[in-house]
């Protein structure tokens, strides 16, 4: 959900909404989301758990494919919105103009 919508809901349900956002920095979120897909899937990896999420979040192309993947799924809203407004949200249409 957007900050703009969950600032307009009732405290409690901003606070359950706003733990399911990921937090940190690239390297917390590909660290939290690869350690949460390992664990449902119940799988042990070779060289443990530690060594593969501190290989995975500290390697330069996992933290690019992200970075793409989260300007693209931006961009491809951006473009399909119709509600939309460059001039309402110049820091986003600056965002995709740089990762163009």
């Amino acid at each position: 959900y957007s900050d703009a919508y969950i600032s307009g809901q009732p405290p409690k349900r901003r606070r359950l909404n706003d733990d399911k956002k990921p937090h940190g920095s690239t390297r917390d979120i590909i660290a939290d989301s690869l350690k949460e897909a390992v664990e449902s899937t119940g799988i042990s990896p070779v060289g443990g758990l530690d060594s593969l999420l501190t290989s995975a979040a500290s390697s330069q192309p996992v933290n690019a494919a992200l970075q793409d993947l989260t300007a693209n799924t931006i961009q491809e809203r951006v473009d399909r919105d119709p509600d939309f407004s460059p001039d309402k949200f110049p820091q986003t249409q600056t965002f995709c103009k740089k990762n163009k």
